[in-house]
């Protein structure tokens, strides 16, 4: 994390570029306008990278950590032609193969 006064932050960069921060601006907004905030899948995965260390995460618990009802959570992923089951297992996947790559966690760690 990083701390600055707000002094330090509405100082004017002495080789900044106005055009270029105006640039950057522009796709950044184009960027943000790509996310669709009903993007729920992508930020049902973050949430389970986050959370499946430390132990099973129930459909439910992911639905009520968004706000949002059961059904609607189930929706979302048959809009997006899977089920939460089966993002939960693809995800868990991915992490035992990350897992299996570091020589530090043994198998037993990771089943």
């Amino acid at each position: 994390m990083l701390h600055l006064d707000k002094d330090t932050l509405e100082q004017h960069l002495p080789t900044g570029n106005a055009e270029l921060a105006r640039a950057n601006e522009q796709v950044i907004q184009t960027y943000l306008a790509h996310l669709d905030r009903s993007d729920v899948v992508m930020r049902v995965k973050i949430a389970l990278l986050e959370r499946l260390p430390s132990g099973p995460v129930s459909e439910r618990s992911i639905a009520e950590a968004f706000n949002m009802s059961l059904r609607t959570l189930q929706r979302k992923f048959q809009d997006e032609g899977t089920t939460y089951k089966e993002f939960l297992d693809e995800t868990r996947r991915e992490l035992a193969a990350g897992y299996v790559k570091n020589p530090h966690v043994s198998i037993s760690e990771i089943t």
